[in-house]
């Protein structure tokens, strides 16, 4: 669960980085 969940922000952030990009 707890992984998932940082797993997810990682993403999240990765893909809010790309969008900007």
């Amino acid at each position: 669960m707890f992984r998932t969940n940082m797993h997810q922000e990682i993403i999240i952030h990765l893909y809010c980085h790309i969008k900007t990009f």
